[in-house]
């Protein structure tokens, strides 16, 4: 029964694809190219590859913008395409099941388009689950998210950051703060142009920004950046200051810590204690800058986790709920109650 099941993370920067009892087994960008009306040139990391080198006629968007499904016709394309490529099928007795995560701070509208793309797809479901990303990420992160002890989740995603407070195997407070992944990004693009006079593509701010959790933070190291020199308009080499490019993201970290601190100021006393007990869990796949673990921390007052699997987190959860009949069942139950589609 469990072999007939899969999970879904529509994310802003790439989609997961989890299959029961064979784990993850999709993994890409979450872009599409199409060039003019002649339709779709390329999708997931092939159209990844294009960007900031595609000609004009080629435009690649992603179909998922701040957390939420934005472009359905692009987001039914894909998806069809990913489970062609993957062989999924769909009998008469025998269609698949799949559960979905979304974050929990969106309209009913928003919340409908993850139902909607799945139930649409040419394989047709036999099920759809949606499920809170909060509660998948800390499932997939080994956490008791159905018990009685509150714990706080913070998931720094692609575009948005998502602060929830689990309880019971729901979300008792959620807050999404409008900064993550690409923000950041962005912080490091400019500070290098401003600073260094080179200009520098989105896709190498982020490997700098992700190479900077791999990077010493003593006085003096550097990472190599290429890009085009804004003087003499030639390719050009830098060498970068990690410091710099740390001082680059600390505002958009502090408003980070600011979302957080909200949450736990509403957060019900009884909740607040266990919190206190437990600490914060990173989630996201820009968790892993140590600036935010120490900022948090500091801030807080509360120890602070970062999941190993934290990038894979909100898939990995549904996995284990898929693989496990008595989570399995919980959720089902939730669902009846809540309304999930």
């Amino acid at each position: 029964m469990a072999g007939n099941y899969y999970g879904i993370d529509f994310g802003s920067n790439s989609i997961k694809v989890y299959k029961a009892e064979e784990g993850m087994v999709y993994c890409q960008k979450n872009l599409i190219a199409k060039r003019g009306k002649n339709g779709v040139v390329a999708y997931g990391d092939e159209a990844y590859d294009m960007m900031e080198k595609a000609p004009e006629d080629i435009q690649i968007t992603n179909p998922v913008k701040n957390g939420v499904i934005t472009d359905i016709d692009n987001m039914q394309y894909m998806y069809d395409r990913i489970l062609k490529e993957l062989k999924v099928r769909s009998f008469p007795l025998y269609r698949p099941n799949f559960l979905v995560a979304f974050p929990f701070d969106i309209t009913e509208v928003e919340k409908k388009a993850f139902y909607d793309v799945v139930e649409s797809s040419q394989i047709r479901p036999g099920s759809v689950l949606l499920i809170e990303r909060a509660i998948s990420d800390g499932v997939g992160i080994g956490q008791n998210v159905v018990g009685t002890r509150g714990m706080m989740i913070v998931d720094v995603g692609y575009e948005v950051t998502e602060v929830s407070v689990v309880s019971l195997g729901g979300i008792v407070l959620s807050r999404m703060v409008l900064i993550g992944g690409e923000k950041l990004d962005e912080a490091v693009l400019n500070t290098i142009k401003r600073q260094y006079n080179v200009s520098v593509g989105l896709k190498t701010a982020e490997l700098l920004k992700k190479s900077l959790s791999e990077t010493p933070e003593e006085e003096g190291a550097t990472l190599t950046a290429y890009g085009r020199h804004i003087v003499t308009g030639l390719p050009a080499e830098v060498e970068v200051e990690a410091s710099v490019l740390r001082d680059a993201m600390h505002d958009l970290l502090m408003s980070i810590v600011d979302g957080v601190r909200i949450v736990l100021e509403r957060t019900p006393p009884e909740i607040s204690s266990d919190i206190k007990k437990t600490g914060i869990y990173l989630t996201g796949g820009s968790a892993r800058i140590p600036e935010l673990s120490r900022l948090l921390s500091e801030h807080t007052g509360l120890e602070v986790f970062v999941s190993d699997n934290c990038e894979t987190a909100a898939v990995d959860g549904l996995g284990k709920i898929m693989e496990s009949k008595e989570l399995l069942k919980v959720f089902k139950e939730l669902k009846k109650i809540r309304r999930f589609y």
